[in-house]
């Protein structure tokens, strides 16, 4: 996760870089002292390692972060942007099919399309930080002459249109944890390994620890508390109790949310009988089958770290299913 506050220009960094948000927070934070090159991938065809909108930062030193392809090309990348800082001007290069650099190939084939932007606007990348770390989605606009432009509501897509390429970036997939054991924390430990933000919420002191510890948002809750939630887009909300009675105000919060996953821990057995219990109650059957329970990819697993993976990677699923 990269935080970035523009009063102070300060940045935290724990993070792969993998995540535009992680790209642009490095940016922001090396303008403040030095000069950085944003790289755009606008094109591919064939294998690739990124897709087009993936980003790259490169400082004057010549420290990157983010990656477009594989070590040899992300190198010369690195040379072209530095050429690109001292002459301030902005440059598009490809490599593979189609590239004066042949000493420099691609897989299966492949291209690659790169614009290289020199000194990109720092207040649009400050903006652009700041909506993400607010879990808004933006689209930056990047022309071929260098400039850096915006977009909060139109994202219609990724590509070139005319002189300008579009990309559209969603703040990272957040996990909400409501729960107490040994199951959360093993999620909330391996979501984070895998760069997503995490928030825990137990009523358990020593797990609300442990998860704070492991550099995690958490949050010490009242057995049976009711929490008013304010789960977004990109927050998947999970419910890991074995006490199922202290669920139920917690999942009806929940259901009241835009979450793209709402999913809970038990068997069907005992989701049939939470279903019963949240009909009582008089929530909807529409409603009710937002509910993912059994959760996880691997049925009747009893082993907390294996349910954190097959959970993790159920999320992801519906993370991209939901952004298609």
């Amino acid at each position: 996760m990269v935080v970035y506050n523009g009063a102070m220009g300060h940045v935290r960094l724990q993070s792969n870089y993998a995540h535009a948000a992680d790209v642009l927070g490095y940016i922001a934070a090396a303008q403040a002292t030095d000069t950085c090159a944003l790289v755009i991938i606008t094109g591919t065809e064939g294998g690739g390692a990124r897709a087009p909108g993936a980003l790259m930062a490169v400082a004057r030193s010549g420290e990157s972060a983010g990656y477009v392809s594989n070590g040899c090309v992300d190198a010369a990348v690195i040379l072209n942007a530095q050429e690109a800082l001292e002459t301030g001007q902005s440059v598009q290069i490809r490599y593979g099919k189609g590239s004066p650099f042949l000493d420099i190939k691609l897989p299966c084939g492949g291209r690659l399309d790169l614009l290289i932007i020199p000194h990109p606007n720092p207040e649009i990348i400050a903006e652009a930080c700041e909506t993400l770390n607010r879990r808004d989605q933006i689209s930056l606009l990047f022309g071929r002459d260098g400039s850096v432009g915006l977009s909060k509501k139109d994202h219609s897509g990724t590509g070139l249109r005319d002189d300008v390429f579009q990309a559209s970036y969603r703040p990272k997939p957040k996990l909400r944890i409501v729960g107490r054991g040994t199951e959360p924390l093993a999620l909330a430990r391996l979501a984070l390994a895998s760069d997503m933000e995490v928030l825990l919420q137990s009523p358990d002191d020593a797990l609300v620890a442990r998860a704070a510890a492991l550099g995690a948002e958490a949050e010490r809750i009242q057995p049976g508390q009711s929490l008013t939630a304010h789960d977004g887009a990109f927050t998947a909300c999970i419910l890991m109790f074995h006490d199922h009675d202290l669920e139920y105000d917690i999942l009806i919060e929940a259901l009241k949310t835009k979450a793209f996953y709402i999913g809970a821990l038990g068997s069907q057995k005992t989701h049939d009988a939470r279903c019963a219990g949240l009909r009582q109650g008089g929530v909807s059957e529409a409603d009710i089958r937002k509910i993912k329970a059994p959760i996880g990819l691997i049925p009747s697993t009893r082993d907390a770290s294996m349910l954190a993976i097959s959970t993790l990677a159920e999320v992801a699923a519906a993370f991209q299913e939901a952004s298609a």
